[in-house]
C-alpha cells in the first residue's frame, strides 16, 4: 500500500476490560457495560463536544492497538464453520486496525464521555466520535450476508437467567446455569477477592458456546467443553439452549505458586476445591 496517513488519538477508552478474552465481541452483547471515553486536553475538544449530548448514541472509531498483524481470512467467533474474508467480518485483524462501535451516551462531563454497551479494551486509543443518526445509519432492508438466520432466545427462568444475557431475537442466546459445585466455587472466590467471575462466564457462554479457538473454547472429557479465561478453566456442558457450568479449575500450576506469591488466593482455591 503506497499511500499512508498519520492519525492522532483524540482520547482513550476506560472500560475495565483488561484482556480480549473477557471483552464482549460486539456492543449488542455487552449488555449495559458502563465505562467512559477520556479525551485529551489541550486540543479544544470541549468545543468539539458541543451539542453531542443531544444524541442518545454515538459511533466511536478506535485502534486495535494490540494487534501487530492482519489475516486475509479469519474464523469468526460464531455463526461460521469456516474462515471468511476479513472484509466480510468484524475481526480486529485488519490491514488497518480500525474498529467501530455504537455506544449509548449517558452524559458528558468536561472531556469525559460516560457511555454504556462497551465492547472495547481498557486503554484503547480513540480516533473519532460521531453521532448515531437512525435515519442515516439504519438500512431497513439490509440482508445478513453469510450470517445464519437468528435463533429464538432461550427460555430463561428464575435463577437460571445470566446476569449478562443478551436480549432480543437478533442473535443466538443460551441460558447459563450453574451446578452446585460451580456456584460454591464462585461464591468462595467472590467472598475472598470481591471478583465476580460469574459475570465474565455468562458473557462468554451466552452466545455460541461451541468449540472455537478464538473464544478459547475446546472439547473436554466425557463430551463436555472447557472455556479458557485468564487464570481459569471452566468446565461446562450444553443441553439444548441451556449451558450448565459444572465447575472451575485454576489454570496455574504448582510451579507458578512456588515462584509467584501473588497467586496465594489461587493456591487457597486449589487447597479447598482441588486442582
Amino acid at each position: 500500500m503506497s499511500t499512508s496517513f498519520t492519525l492522532n488519538a483524540i482520547g482513550v477508552v476506560r472500560s475495565g476490560f483488561a484482556d480480549k478474552f473477557s471483552t464482549p465481541r460486539q456492543p449488542f452483547v455487552a449488555d449495559a457495560a458502563p465505562g467512559r471515553i477520556e479525551l485529551h486536553s489541550g486540543h479544544n475538544f470541549a468545543d468539539a463536544l458541543c451539542d453531542l449530548d443531544t444524541f442518545s448514541h454515538i459511533w466511536v472509531l478506535f485502534v486495535f492497538d494490540q494487534n501487530a498483524t492482519w489475516h486475509p481470512k479469519v474464523m469468526p467467533p460464531h455463526g461460521s464453520d469456516r474462515r471468511r474474508g476479513v472484509f466480510a467480518t468484524r475481526s480486529p485483524h485488519r490491514p488497518n486496525p480500525i474498529g467501530m462501535s455504537v455506544l449509548q451516551l449517558l452524559g458528558i462531563d468536561g472531556l469525559t464521555l460516560h457511555v454504556a454497551g462497551l465492547d472495547i479494551l481498557d486503554g484503547t486509543p480513540v480516533l473519532d466520535i460521531k453521532p448515531y443518526v437512525p435515519m442515516a445509519d439504519i438500512v431497513q432492508h439490509a440482508n445478513r450476508g453469510w450470517l445464519p438466520a437468528p435463533q429464538q432466545p432461550a427460555s430463561v427462568h428464575d435463577d437460571l437467567a445470566p446476569s449478562g444475557a443478551v436480549s432480543g431475537s437478533d442473535q443466538p442466546q443460551f441460558a447459563v446455569s450453574y451446578a452446585a459445585r460451580a456456584s460454591e466455587q464462585l461464591a468462595w472466590w467472590r467472598a475472598h477477592t470481591d471478583e465476580d467471575l460469574r459475570e465474565r462466564i455468562d458473557r462468554a457462554l451466552a452466545i455460541a458456546p461451541a468449540p472455537h479457538a478464538y473464544r478459547r473454547i475446546r472439547k473436554g472429557p466425557n463430551g463436555g467443553l472447557v472455556l479458557g479465561m485468564p487464570g481459569w478453566r471452566v468446565d461446562f456442558v450444553v443441553r439444548g439452549s441451556t449451558v450448565e457450568v459444572l465447575g472451575l479449575r485454576s489454570a496455574h500450576k504448582q510451579a507458578h505458586f512456588d515462584h509467584d506469591p501473588s497467586l496465594y488466593r489461587h493456591r487457597e482455591f486449589v487447597a479447598v476445591f482441588g486442582g
